[in-house]
C-alpha cells in the first residue's frame, strides 16, 4: 500500500497517514479527531508501506489496518536501537 504521511504543525510528534494521492482538501474526518491533526504539513509522499515487512520508525501493520477500516491512520514515529558497550 502506497501512503501520503503528514506531521500535525502543532504538536511534531503526531502524524497522520492516508492513501497516496488523496485530496486532503476534500477528505472528511470525524468531528472528534484529535486537535492537533487539524493542521497538518505533508511529511512524507508516496511511501510504500507493507505490514509482513518491518519498516523504520512506522508500524506498517498497525497503519495499514487502521486506513482498511478508517480511510486514515493517526500514529507517532519511533526510532529505537540497542547499543552493546561491551569490546
Amino acid at each position: 500500500m502506497k501512503i501520503d504521511i503528514y506531521r500535525s504543525t502543532t504538536d511534531g510528534n503526531k502524524y497522520l497517514s492516508v492513501p497516496a494521492d488523496t485530496d486532503m482538501n476534500e477528505f472528511l474526518f470525524p468531528a472528534d479527531l484529535d486537535s492537533d491533526l487539524k493542521n497538518l504539513m505533508q511529511f512524507k509522499e508516496s511511501i510504500d508501506v507493507d505490514p509482513d515487512r518491518r519498516s523504520v520508525g512506522l508500524d506498517a501493520l498497525d497503519i495499514t489496518n487502521q486506513i482498511e477500516k478508517n480511510g486514515y491512520a493517526v500514529h507517532g514515529i519511533t526510532i529505537s536501537f540497542d547499543v552493546d558497550l561491551r569490546g
